[in-house]
C-alpha cells in the first residue's frame, strides 16, 4: 500500500487531536504553527522503522512499526510538574494494546489529497488502517532553548 505512512501518521495525529485537555497548541510535524510564548505546547514527529515482511506470498501483509514521538515543551524554569502531568496524560491516552482505527474521521492536514469513495473519506489513499499501540513511555527531560522538553515515545505497529 503506497499510502501506508500517510495513513498511519494521519491516524496517530487524529487520535492525538481528540485527547481531552489537549494543550492549546500542537505543532504538527513540518507545519509553521508558532509556539506560544507563555504556555506548554506539544510537538509531534513520525518515526517509522523499516518494514518487515513476515508472511510468504504475493498477498502477504507488511508489518509496519515505529515511534510516534510527542514532545511536551514547558517553559524553562517552571518546574517539572506541569510537563509531567501532560506526559502522564499522553501515556494514559496511548495505552498498551490500544487499537486506533482510521477510516471515517480524519485530521485534515495541509498538502494531503482527500479522496471520497462512497461514505469512505481517506487522506492520501484508500481503505481502513488499524494501528496497535505497543507501549508508551517518557524519555529524559532536557533543556531546549527557552523550554523544558520531555519526549513521549509511542511505539505502534500494524499489518497492511
Amino acid at each position: 500500500m503506497a499510502t501506508t505512512y500517510t495513513n498511519i501518521q494521519a491516524a496517530l495525529n487524529y487520535h492525538l487531536s481528540q485527547m481531552n485537555d489537549l494543550p492549546t497548541v500542537v505543532q504538527w510535524e513540518n507545519t509553521t504553527q508558532t509556539p506560544p510564548d507563555d504556555e506548554l505546547y506539544l510537538r509531534t514527529f513520525f518515526l517509522p522503522a523499516a518494514s518487515d515482511y513476515p508472511f510468504i506470498g504475493a498477498d502477504g501483509q507488511t508489518y509496519e512499526h515505529g515511534i510516534f514521538q510527542v514532545d511536551v515543551l514547558a517553559l524553562k524554569g517552571s518546574g517539572w510538574g506541569n510537563a509531567y502531568a501532560t506526559v502522564d496524560d499522553l501515556v494514559a491516552y496511548f495505552y498498551k494494546d490500544k487499537t486506533i482505527t482510521y477510516g471515517t474521521d480524519y485530521l485534515i492536514m495541509n498538502g494531503v489529497e482527500i479522496t471520497i469513495q462512497g461514505d469512505q473519506v481517506t487522506m492520501g489513499g484508500s481503505g481502513n488502517v488499524v494501528i496497535y499501540i505497543e507501549k508508551s513511555y517518557s524519555m529524559r527531560g532536557s533543556i531546549e532553548d527557552d523550554r523544558y522538553k520531555v519526549p513521549v515515545n509511542i511505539n505502534y505497529f500494524g499489518y497492511f
